[in-house]
């Protein structure tokens, strides 16, 4: 039983929103101090978009029981990647996961248990291709591509067409100057891209032969907004996030607003949205203020789990349950503080570089 005074209770933590014409959507959450309260996080697994050497910049992350380690055993590229954004569970018999990059590289490992926690053991490399222009080569790359949403499953819904095979799906982070477009002059900013294909995971390669593309519109309320930022499916619906990160702006985030309730209600703002597939129009189904959501993830059962990666302040998760046959998120959800407990449990390790950007199911 989690005390009262462990959380907040009123919608004051994300504030007051007028909703917009094009839908209804929830406008509030309550922020948990997960470090202090004893509540079981949903076990997952996770990535966090670090960068550089990998000494205490955790890549991949199991989250089972309330416990948070992060994986440094194995001989898997997913170990040392640059910036990754996103994790699907392609086949769980064989713990088998594809991990990806912003500049598109799939990392394909199997997920092992041994004497000590985890072990992540490599299977192939890829690259995902990406539109005529867009650079995969290197992150400072002004032309460079950003994929911050990428979801593989193991096979294609039959709103996608159904079948056997592993689908990947991926999409452009869009928003004002995405590569090295000047996207202000535009009041829709840099419009977004979403492709599908056929994924093989021996390769890490999709099949460019049976891809397609469709543009992507930003619900965002500036073109600085990313329109995308991270998906999943859920029967015939997409649910994904967008979001606004206010240091590009430069407004500064406070370490001290820890409640994201104060300055840091400027400097982050996220929509979680849904689209009927394959082309329905996406509409808005909740709104989060203080954040920056970067990850979704069905949890069955009409509930996605939210994860945000807010920079210097860490991250949050929270399991948000869907009503109005899924086209809203319930008000007042509970959003708990993963990045302060991660590094309570692992003292080496920075507040910052637990920022959560994609997340699968735990197959164990």
């Amino acid at each position: 039983m989690l005390h009262a005074s462990l959380y907040t209770t009123s919608n004051s933590a994300y504030g007051n929103f007028d909703p917009p014409a094009k839908s209804k959507y929830t406008t509030s959450g309550t922020f948990l101090n997960a470090s202090l309260a004893p509540k079981r996080l949903p076990d997952f697994v996770g990535v966090f978009d670090n960068k550089g050497s990998v000494e205490d910049k955790p890549r991949l992350g199991v989250v089972f029981n309330g416990s948070v380690e992060y994986v440094t055993d194995g001989d898997a590229s997913v170990l040392a990647a640059h910036d990754l954004e996103s994790i699907s569970l392609i086949d769980a018999a064989a713990a088998l996961y594809v991990a990806c990059t912003s500049l598109g590289k799939t990392h394909v490992f199997r997920l092992q248990q041994t004497a000590t926690g985890y072990a992540a053991i490599q299977v192939a490399t890829g690259q995902l291709p990406v539109p005529e222009g867009e650079a995969t080569d290197i992150w400072s790359n002004p032309a460079r591509t950003n994929i911050e949403a990428t979801r593989c499953l193991p096979s294609a819904p039959p709103a996608l067409g159904g079948g056997k095979t592993p689908l990947m799906i991926w999409g452009s982070r869009g928003g004002n100057d995405y590569a090295g477009v000047e996207g202000s002059k535009n009041p829709d900013g840099i419009p977004a891209w979403l492709r599908m294909a056929p994924f093989d995971p021996m390769t890490g390669m999709v099949d460019e032969t049976s891809m397609t593309q469709q543009p992507f519109k930003n619900l965002g309320d500036t073109p600085a907004w990313r329109a995308l930022s991270s998906l999943d499916i859920v029967g015939d619906q997409m649910y994904f996030t967008c979001a606004y990160d206010g240091e590009e702006d430069g407004k500064a985030v406070s370490t001290e607003d820890v409640l994201r309730t104060g300055a840091n209600k400027e400097a982050f703002r996220s929509l979680v949205g849904r689209l009927a597939l394959p082309d329905g129009e996406p509409a808005i189904v909740g709104r989060y203020d203080g954040l920056k959501i970067e990850g979704v993830m069905s949890l069955g059962n009409n509930q996605l789990l939210l994860g945000s990666d807010d920079e210097a302040l860490g991250c949050l998760v929270a399991a948000a349950t869907l009503i109005d046959n899924g086209s809203a998120i319930e008000p007042n959800i509970k959003f708990i503080n993963l990045g302060m407990r991660a590094s309570a449990q692992n003292e080496s390790v920075e507040l910052k570089r637990w920022g959560l950007s994609g997340m699968a199911p735990f197959c164990f």
